[in-house]
């Protein structure tokens, strides 16, 4: 049983559990006195649609704490690994600036958000205050049909009933707002696929592409999504083969943005990118990718295999990676390993 089927029985579980004892309470009130019961019908409609104006409000705006909080936390991560710079070119404050007004519009919709709950906590106080109220005055003016033991039962079960049926709005409420992370996770089934389509006509050409390692950006534009503004705008340079280059810059300056459309990660909004006079745009990802390499400043590695971290498409041999791991002064980690690559990393 996988954690999200797991996490629906125990909501389904805990809903199932409040109905049972609002029920029951209904049950026990209706056996000593079902006259006692005549406000209930109006105590349900009051609730459904308390809750269903809880439901439309809380809804959007846990949609929208969601939407503000990438920017808090895209900010910290960006920032993160470039605090020596910020710190060498003085835009502490200005980093500060942008800092607080994402957490200021953040915390509005958290303040709203918390106001919603507080409305709807004290709305259903409002109906167990009545419904009390009626339960009490009907007591008094019908004393002849009430003893002290059916009064304090009833008193004693409708409080269980109220909370019983509190809990099991609430619930609901708390149940339709989770469903906003599976809506946020849907969207990313209908983002557009990448093309890996080949659009160069003469294949014989690009099978030792490429050769020389020439790279020619020419009036390249790029845009992380439609609805955003460009990261880079309009650059231009070109780097000859075999030449080492540095690209330095502040946080944000579009440093990563150059690698990530050498590898076609983001595709280009305006201009091109040429490899050996070949525009990458007609190159297939695979054949692209696959004559790339990117080494990242903060490397990672993932619960598996040795074999599995290095390889994890399973395209080279263990002699291969064996070479290649002496070659680079790593092969010491596993040479006294029994399991060799098949020793299992730790993170």
């Amino acid at each position: 049983m996988d954690k999200i089927t797991e996490g629906c029985y125990i909501i389904y579980g805990i809903l199932l559990r409040c109905f049972c004892q609002f029920l029951g309470s209904v049950v026990i009130c209706s056996i000593y006195q079902i006259w006692s019961l005549t406000i209930l019908p109006i105590m349900l409609i009051f609730g459904i649609i308390i809750i269903k104006y809880y439901i439309s409000a809380s809804r959007d705006l846990t949609r929208m704490e969601g939407i503000l909080k990438t920017p808090v936390l895209n900010l910290v991560t960006e920032v993160l690994p470039g605090t020596s710079i910020i710190r060498a070119y003085k835009y502490e404050k200005e980093y500060f600036n942008i800092y607080n007004s994402r957490v200021d519009e953040l915390f509005k919709t958290l303040l709203f958000k918390c106001g919603t709950e507080c409305w709807f906590g004290v709305s259903m106080d409002l109906v167990a205050f009545l419904f009390m109220t009626f339960l009490i005055v009907f007591a008094v003016f019908f004393e002849n049909s009430f003893n002290p033991q059916s009064i304090g039962l009833l008193l004693t079960y409708s409080l269980q009933m109220q909370t019983a049926f509190y809990y099991f709005l609430d619930r609901v409420g708390s149940f339709s707002n989770n469903m906003i992370n599976m809506e946020r996770c849907l969207k990313f089934t209908k983002i557009e696929s990448e093309n890996y389509e080949e659009r160069f006509d003469d294949i014989d050409v690009i099978i030792n592409w490429p050769s020389k390692g020439e790279i020619e950006f020419q009036n390249y534009s790029v845009k992380y999504r439609p609805d955003t503004d460009m990261v880079l705008k309009n650059i231009s340079f070109s780097v000859e083969g075999g030449q080492k280059i540095g690209i330095v810059g502040r946080t944000g300056s579009g440093k990563s943005t150059i690698c990530l459309s050498l590898f076609r990660i983001l595709e280009a909004t305006e201009g091109k990118i040429l490899i050996d006079g070949i525009d990458i745009n007609h190159i297939g990802l695979h054949r692209l990718r696959s004559k790339l390499t990117i080494i990242p400043q903060d490397p990672s590695l993932v619960k598996g295999t040795l074999r599995y971290n290095i390889d994890p498409l399973n395209l080279n041999t263990d002699q291969q990676i064996q070479s290649a791991m002496e070659a680079i002064g790593f092969w010491y980690i596993a040479k006294k390993n029994p399991k060799k690559l098949d020793m299992i990393v730790r993170i």
